[in-house]
C-alpha cells in the first residue's frame, strides 16, 4: 500500500464507490405506476382505501417481485358506469387500462400476477379476475403485469345494493432480477 500513490487510491476508492451507488440505484424499487381513480372516487386524484408497496421473494424463484396494490370499492354508479355487476366493475378498469395502452393477456397460466398480490383468494367464494400487459409484450416473457380483481361482497341486511371490492396490483421484477432472468434464457 506505501508503494501506491494516495491518488490512485482516492481514484480507486471514487470508482468502487461509483459502482457501489450505481448497483443501488438500479437495484432500487421502481413499482408500476397504478394512477387509475377508484370506482367511486369523488376526489381528482381518485381514492383507495389501502395502498401498499411490499417486494417478496419465493423460495423456488431467484430474484425480487416488487408488487404494488390498491384496494377500494364499488358501487352504485359513477361517471356514466353502473356497478351493478362484476362485469360492468371490470369495464370500468379495462377502459382505464386500455387508455394506458394495456391489454388483457389471454394467459390461463397459474403463474400471474394476481398470485403475487392477493393472499385472500383462497377464501373466497366468488372472485373474477383479469391480467393486463403492455400492448406488444409477450404474455409469457414479459415480467409488468397488472391484475384487476373483482370480489363479491356480501350484501348486509340494511344495503340495497351489491357492493364488490376491488384491487389492483401490478407486479414487475426488480431490475437485476429482470436482467438475470435474460441472461438465464439467453
Amino acid at each position: 500500500m506505501s508503494n501506491i500513490p494516495r491518488s490512485k487510491v482516492f481514484i480507486l476508492f471514487v470508482i468502487f464507490l461509483v459502482f457501489l451507488l450505481f448497483g443501488y440505484f438500479y437495484e432500487t424499487a421502481s413499482y408500476i405506476p397504478l394512477d387509475i381513480p377508484s370506482p367511486i372516487s369523488y376526489l381528482p386524484n381518485g381514492y383507495w382505501g389501502k395502498i401498499s408497496y411490499t417486494t417478496q421473494h419465493f423460495v423456488d424463484e431467484y430474484g425480487r417481485v416488487l408488487i404494488s396494490r390498491k384496494e377500494g370499492v364499488a358501487y352504485g354508479s359513477y361517471k356514466g358506469y353502473s356497478f351493478d355487476t362484476p362485469e360492468k366493475v371490470m369495464a370500468y378498469f379495462h377502459d382505464n387500462l386500455s387508455e394506458r395502452d394495456w391489454v388483457p393477456s389471454n394467459s390461463s397460466d397459474y403463474y400471474t400476477t394476481c398470485r403475487y398480490g392477493l393472499p385472500e383468494k383462497e377464501y373466497v367464494d366468488e372472485l373474477y379476475y383479469e391480467e393486463y400487459i403492455k400492448i406488444g409484450d409477450d404474455p409469457q416473457s414479459t415480467n409488468s403485469k397488472i391484475c384487476v380483481v373483482i370480489i363479491n361482497k356480501r350484501r348486509l341486511s340494511w344495503e340495497d345494493f351489491d357492493t364488490y371490492k376491488v384491487v389492483l396490483i401490478s407486479s414487475r421484477y426488480s431490475p437485476i432480477t429482470e436482467f438475470l432472468d435474460r441472461f438465464r434464457r439467453w
